[in-house]
């Protein structure tokens, strides 16, 4: 029964109460976080019905593979948090073929949806960082106690598989910290469509 209400709270804590991130990238953070819970919740009650056998894995990174694979897309999200809510609100995803997509919320120069391209050598040389940083084997959160801070979203795809970190106040390693003014720096190297990309689909 005390497993049961555990549950039930986690559920409702992870995915049913109303949050404030409204960005993509805070969307597919919480989205795994809830497919990781049910991932995790299945194992236990599979490990409470029969006894485990063998030596159980060692727990790794989120995504679970080695970091050998080339990286296809690098990205980055702002919440607005901190300075009294007056910070940058943003989501900024560059692919490895050069292309970008942004959306500016608050507090940014450039509001709306916007494409774009970015240079290719820089991308590859900000995955080669990524990459040399062992970014998929760090933590999905990293937080420091705090209030009104900003919360910080980095996401990376590595030979198919997603991990995506969430940094509430810099509360991660230095080498996040690193690794997002790294990523926010793209937006310096884009070059933008003319045209803002309205949410059906129109342009001006």
């Amino acid at each position: 029964m005390a497993n049961l209400m555990k549950s039930v709270v986690m559920y409702f804590l992870i995915g049913c109460c109303p949050i404030a991130d409204a960005g993509e990238l805070s969307e597919l953070y919480s989205a795994h976080a809830q497919r990781k819970y049910a991932k995790n919740h299945s194992k236990a009650r599979s490990r409470d019905k029969r006894p485990a056998k063998g030596v159980p894995p060692s727990e790794g990174p989120a995504d679970g593979g080695t970091i050998t694979q080339a990286i296809t897309e690098i990205g980055i999200e702002q919440d607005g948090g901190g300075l009294g809510g007056a910070g940058p609100d943003y989501t900024l995803i560059a692919m490895d073929d050069g292309t970008c997509r942004y959306e500016g919320r608050e507090n940014v120069e450039r509001i709306g949806k916007f494409t774009g391209t970015i240079p290719r050598r820089y991308f590859t040389e900000l995955a080669r960082f990524i990459k040399d940083s062992e970014y998929m084997a760090l933590h999905d959160e990293y937080s420091r106690n705090g209030f009104d801070g900003s919360t910080i979203y980095t996401t990376v795809v590595m030979d198919g598989k997603r991990h995506i970190v969430k940094d509430y106040m810099d509360g991660g390693p230095s080498k996040l910290w690193a690794i997002e003014q790294l990523i926010d720096r793209l937006l310096d190297q884009a070059v933008w469509d003319e045209k803002e990309q309205r949410p059906d689909g129109a342009k001006d």
